[in-house]
């Protein structure tokens, strides 16, 4: 009997699980309706949007073949001054200063958006085709009077400061990197005095990087 009354207490001393719960009375919700499209005729058109989007691609599909011809000349400019043909590769150069400018291409209305026109250069390959022509430019530069900063064509800007700065100065890299390819060769030819004037630019171009803060940029990655 004693076991059974403190059982008893046991069960009366436990905590319901289901204390505190409230639970809303139920109550059947509206029917179903039919769908009324004549709701929707009060919401903005689409089009709009549809036709600025059609002519974002259109100017992208443009730039990806300006890209893509000008890429094609500038490796062909390289290969040129590393066979020792520079009247070969300023030839392609010209050929790069031939084709239709950027702004052309992309069009008055989109190229005066900073936004669109900074996308549209790195989505569709102008950015990669501007550092290959500056590489080529530079090299030739070097090749010509030793120097590796050439004059910049209005042609390699975009007029957004911060990214013709950076593909400025990633084209200078690139062609340090073909410097590296000429002075191997002039190596095997025993040209000490060529050797000593691409270590003295590529020295002088070191110290002058090393005073700005790239932080973990591509000019970072690329000067590693």
């Amino acid at each position: 009997m004693a076991v059974v009354e403190r059982e008893a207490e046991k069960m009366e001393e436990a905590v319901d699980p289901m204390e505190g719960i409230e639970a809303p009375t139920a109550r059947a919700p509206a029917p179903p309706t039919a769908a009324n499209l004549g709701r929707l005729k009060g919401t903005p058109s689409f089009l709009g949007d549809a036709q600025e989007l059609e002519e974002l691609q259109a100017a992208g599909r443009e730039l990806q073949e300006l890209a893509t011809s000008g890429k094609r000349l500038t490796h062909a400019a390289l290969q040129r001054m590393h066979a020792a043909d520079l009247k070969g590769a300023a030839a392609h150069l010209q050929e790069v200063a031939a084709l239709r400018p950027i702004r052309e291409v992309m069009g008055e209305a989109l190229w005066l958006d900073p936004g669109r026109r900074l996308k549209l250069c790195e989505g569709n390959q102008v950015a990669w085709f501007i550092e290959s022509h500056l590489c080529c430019l530079s090299l030739m530069s070097f090749f010509e009077r030793g120097v590796l900063s050439p004059e910049v064509p209005e042609s390699c800007r975009i007029g957004i400061d911060d990214r013709d700065d950076e593909w400025y100065l990633l084209g200078i890299l690139d062609a340090v990197r073909e410097l590296e390819r000429y002075a191997v060769n002039r190596g095997q030819a025993l040209d000490l005095d060529s050797i000593r004037l691409c270590l003295e630019a590529v020295q002088c171009l070191q110290q002058a990087l090393q005073q700005f803060d790239f932080r973990n940029s591509e000019l970072r990655r690329r000067f590693d």
